[in-house]
């Protein structure tokens, strides 16, 4: 799990933030009290279930739901949508499961997931370009969060 202890980072956007639960995501919640279990209830029910992680190929559906906990479920979504050039509407519906198969037959599911990782690097880059950007702090982060994620899920084979 990249997902650490409890922070109260004033430049994340997020608020505080525990488990990778964030206060701007769940309002009302107690979030330094927030429990492991807690968290994973909050995980399946608010990420794992809308990006249909069930019924994504296998890791893929892993990647999508760790980026929606990070970036949200819809621009996780969205990026996967772009991947396999579907509608892009942030909504994992019957188009982006079949297109998800098609393109994972062409391509190969190992080849899929790089290029979902490389499109999630490519929104990190964006959020970065001004060097202003209150995202910059971050970057490191992701960029090594989606490094060991490659090596995790894709460098077995």
């Amino acid at each position: 799990m990249w997902e650490g202890g409890y922070v109260n980072d004033v430049d994340d956007p997020g608020g505080e933030t525990k488990f990778g639960i964030s206060k701007r995501s769940f309002p009302d919640l107690n979030i330094r009290d927030l429990s492991l279990d807690e968290a994973v209830s909050l995980y399946h029910e608010n990420y794992w279930i809308p990006v249909k992680g069930e019924l994504l190929p296998v890791p893929l559906g892993s990647l999508v739901f760790d980026f929606a906990v990070n970036a949200g479920v819809k621009t996780s979504v969205k990026e996967l949508q772009r991947v396999i050039n579907a509608g892009v509407d942030g909504i994992v519906g019957p188009e982006t499961l079949d297109k998800v198969r098609s393109v994972q037959k062409v391509i190969g599911r190992k080849e899929l997931c790089l290029k979902y990782l490389n499109s999630r690097l490519n929104f990190y880059n964006r959020l970065v370009e001004d060097s202003s950007s209150r995202y910059v702090k971050f970057y490191r982060g992701w960029f090594n969060r989606v490094e060991s994620i490659k090596g995790a899920f894709l460098l077995r084979g």
